[in-house]
């Protein structure tokens, strides 16, 4: 049984979003160090619940679900709001199962959005030993720090592992090796450590960690990027494995190229065996080889050349999305395919014409010129270009509102 368990609503059109409005939790950051002589973990609230509770105090989930369905039960006439309001509920794990399946399709055009999540109605901290940290590389091609931990039970759930953000939150929370951390988990995938326990006087000492001074995956040189950067980069593109893979794997994303067949383990197999370095090469794949390939064979490799096929001709905001330009987001990527309508325009526009686009800031622009100005990136764009890929404008149409198609007579 579950007891407290926490309801993120995605409310849609102003209609909903009146019927929610004032029902939210909220977690209060822990220190960055905490005195191990207060017998309680960093403290956190939660607001008031809804005005419609029953007496204990918590919400009744059947009443509300059922309201918000009755407005208009999962159809193609809602916006999703930008909105995503947290609820306490006593639930029972019957209740979660029951109302999981109420979901957007992934063009987000669903009508309501209802997500229940088996996690700790409220953030939770506990406290354990910190065994040590890796640095993990990502797309790109930045360094996270992973801290593995003693495990810990948190709501249930048994954590191992914990992020620390970067060198200056280690710095910044003190954090040694073999030392015991406040860790907290709260709807995150990966629980973060908010901080040391010290009992001693003053503040707890400076970390024992040390940066890597080059990549823990291939060796590559390390840069921090932008003058006020506190993250570490490498620099190393095409033959650091988890970059080169996690990057492909992006590329045939769903909200990228929306290849099937192609995974994250696909995307490794390929490097391993197949000496694929970028998407660019998925479209020069040799037909043989791939089917001689353990795991494929004939019908699995004709599936995925169909598949890269089918993918050449796409959304340019998908493609946008696919190449993975920093801070682009698929909504950023649209708004640009809405304003320079194709590929070329974008590339050789300026960072103040950017930032003349609604949404878009000066982080943004110059991420987007400084992609297009390096030589490699546009060395890439023109592989696939080249291999047949032809990003277009898709046609633009109204979605209509929550009221069209009804007729509404006014009196008096």
């Amino acid at each position: 049984m579950i007891n407290r368990t926490k309801l993120s609503v995605i409310a849609v059109s102003a209609v909903l979003a009146v019927a929610l409005t004032g029902c939210g939790g909220s977690a209060s950051s822990a220190p960055s160090s905490v005195s191990s002589a207060s017998a309680s973990a960093p403290a956190s609230s939660t607001a008031a619940p809804a005005a419609d509770t029953t007496e204990n105090g918590t919400a009744d989930l059947d009443s509300t679900v059922e309201s918000l369905l009755a407005v208009n039960p999962i159809s193609n006439q809602f916006e999703i709001a930008a909105m995503n309001i947290e609820y306490d509920f006593g639930l029972k794990a019957e209740d979660v199962a029951a109302y999981k399946g109420v979901k957007s399709n992934d063009n987000g055009d669903a009508g309501l959005v209802l997500v229940v999540e088996a996690a700790s109605g409220k953030a939770q901290d506990v406290v354990t030993a910190l065994e040590s940290v890796t640095w993990e590389v990502g797309r790109t091609g930045k360094l996270t720090p992973l801290a593995h931990l003693s495990p810990v039970d948190i709501c249930g759930v048994t954590v191992k592992r914990a992020t620390l953000n970067n060198y200056d939150d280690i710095c910044r929370k003190r954090v040694r090796i073999g030392s015991e951390v406040w860790v907290r988990r709260s709807n995150d995938v990966i629980p973060e450590i908010m901080g040391v326990v010290w009992d001693g006087e003053g503040e707890a000492p400076e970390t024992d960690i040390q940066p890597p001074t080059v990549c823990p995956a291939c060796g590559g040189e390390l840069v921090k990027l932008r003058e006020d950067g506190v993250h570490l980069f490498c620099l190393n593109r095409t033959s650091c494995r988890p970059q080169a893979i996690a990057r492909m794997a992006h590329f045939a994303s769903r909200q990228g190229m929306d290849i099937e067949t192609f995974s994250t383990r696909t995307a490794g197999l390929f490097y391993d065996e197949l000496g694929v370095r970028s998407a660019a090469d998925l479209y020069h794949l040799d037909r043989e080889k791939l089917v001689a390939l353990k795991g494929f064979g004939e019908k699995k490799a004709e599936k995925l050349f169909a598949e890269l096929e089918k993918s050449k001709d796409c959304e340019l905001d998908a493609f946008l999305f696919a190449i993975g330009i920093p801070n682009i987001g698929k909504k950023t990527a649209y708004d640009l395919m809405a304003h320079f309508g194709t590929l070329e325009a974008l590339m050789g526009a300026s960072e103040q014409e950017l930032v003349d686009i609604e949404d878009v800031g000066g982080i943004v622009a110059a991420s987007i010129t400084e992609y297009f100005a390096d030589e490699e990136n546009r060395r890439f764009v023109n592989r696939l270009l080249e291999a047949g890929v032809r990003p277009q404008m898709h046609a633009q149409q109204d979605a209509g509102t929550l009221f069209e198609g009804m007729t509404f007579v006014l009196t008096g």
